[in-house]
């Protein structure tokens, strides 16, 4: 426990988790817009959204993901 860390910490980065699926997609970037304002440089999503990914049983779609890292890659 006291011995010295390999790697050393030159910065920390925030970050938050974020539910884009709840809000309507016309907030996502000022959403992001925020994050980014307040530091956070990391989010965590669709950890509950499976729904999102499998609307009918063994139907499966990616549209909600790949448009919120649309979004998300614009913003960077």
């Amino acid at each position: 426990m006291g011995k010295k860390q390999a790697f050393q910490w030159d910065s920390m980065t925030m970050g938050t988790c974020y539910y884009p699926e709840h809000w309507d997609e016309s907030l996502w970037e000022s959403d992001l817009d925020r994050m980014l304002g307040v530091g956070i440089s990391t989010i965590r999503i669709g950890e509950f959204a499976w729904n999102k990914f499998e609307p009918e049983e063994g139907r499966f779609t990616y549209d909600f993901l790949i448009g919120s890292w649309s979004c998300a890659k614009r913003r960077a």
